[in-house]
């Protein structure tokens, strides 16, 4: 970025050559790639996303100093070097490139729209590609998009109503943050949040959920969710997605805590989210108060939570058995257990994170031809 008499402006990329010779004359097959102020505006979108309104409002300021006089068009690119007022050239203003730019328009009307409105692109982009003709479904690969958005983004898709819910039990604290997208558009709206993960995800991060090489939407403090659950008994507990086979990032947070509110987005009952302890626990000892639809990927029942600790709580007694020999096996497992493995081994089986998943020969038999072969192939078969 360069610092102009407007604020700062951004360029497209080093060594841009689309733009006026040093001289200032005019680009002629090569030159020098000037600011252009719509980057301004795709800041200001960052900005607002990552929590900071006010400075996201400077970037519409900036936008609106660059036109030249009272035309309130917008250029393509604006001069960054000293004024040459032979050639009508003057540090911030218009240079000879593209004026009105209908896309600069564009970015300006999007980002005060935002500003005024909020803004989700998660929620955008997802419905964009859910909406997409039926025809379109297996050339756009819906659930390798769903991966890669929830990277970037979150596991779960927040919505207006969401939000509101979210601000209405605030001060809130959310452990396994990962990209502190929620967080970040609560911030954005003024709502007190505090968000911790255990590896907060960013270039140098190990973070498995989260793999994108870019930073988190917004801050988030290194440290484990059950730690902080300890320390923030006066806020909301915010557990979004927490993985199913991970009781660390569900039931041992949720036992750690010491407060009355949870607010729990993902699966109801035992689905994608939450450890099978995790659920029990809600069973026993929490009491469902609100519940609140999400946008929702194919195949999934994403819905926000919010639970109240009973007055009294009960001990989680309920123990697993193993399907066959009926011998008591971990909390969770499915199937059977490894004693009855080895001895009657399955027709296939696939190792699906911490569980292992059986399948009988009948239950190959009845797959469709191109499911069998991808299961019979997988690289998670258990030789």
């Amino acid at each position: 970025a360069v610092e102009l008499p407007q604020g700062p402006c951004w360029y497209r990329y080093n060594g841009d050559g689309y733009g006026e010779h040093a001289d200032g004359s005019p680009f002629d097959g090569s030159g020098i790639g000037r600011p252009w102020p719509l980057l301004a505006g795709e800041r200001g979108h960052y900005l607002l996303a990552a929590g900071h309104p006010d400075e996201a409002e400077a970037m519409l300021t900036v936008i609106e100093n660059s036109p030249a006089g009272a035309s309130r068009l917008l250029p393509e690119q604006v001069w960054d070097s000293t004024d040459l007022p032979a050639l009508e050239l003057f540090r911030g203003k218009p240079t000879g490139s593209a004026c009105p730019l209908v896309w600069a328009h564009a970015e300006y009307v999007k980002l005060r729209r935002s500003l005024r409105d909020g803004e989700n692109p998660y929620l955008e982009l997802m419905t964009l590609l859910v909406a997409a003709p039926s025809g379109l479904s297996a050339a756009l690969e819906l659930a390798e998009r769903r991966r890669e958005l929830a990277s970037l983004f979150s596991w779960a898709i927040p919505n207006a109503r969401a939000l509101e819910v979210l601000a209405a039990h605030a001060p809130l604290l959310e452990c396994g943050a990962g990209m502190g997208y929620w967080s970040a558009l609560l911030r954005a709206r003024g709502v007190d949040v505090l968000a911790y993960d255990a590896a907060p995800p960013g270039r140098s991060s190990k973070n498995g959920y989260h793999r994108a090489a870019r930073e988190p939407w917004t801050k988030i403090h290194k440290l484990s969710s059950v730690t902080a659950a300890r320390r923030h008994r006066e806020r909301t507990l915010v557990l979004c997605w927490p993985p199913y086979d991970d009781d660390a990032a569900s039931y041992s947070v949720l036992r750690a805590y010491r407060g009355d509110t949870l607010v729990y987005i993902g699966e109801p009952d035992e689905g994608a989210t939450g450890s099978v302890r995790f659920h029990r626990e809600l069973r026993l000892n929490w009491t469902l108060g609100e519940a609140v639809d999400l946008p929702r990927w194919p195949r999934l029942r994403d819905t926000l939570m919010v639970y109240r600790r009973n007055a009294e709580r009960r001990p989680l007694l309920e123990r697993d058995r193993c399907f066959e020999c009926r011998r008591f096996i971990a909390t969770g497992a499915i199937g059977r257990c490894d004693w009855c493995f080895e001895r009657r081994p399955a027709a296939l089986a696939l190792q699906v994170g911490k569980h292992r998943v059986e399948y009988l020969q009948e239950m190959l038999d009845a797959l469709p031809a191109a499911q069998r072969r991808a299961v019979e192939s997988s690289p998670n078969r258990i030789r």
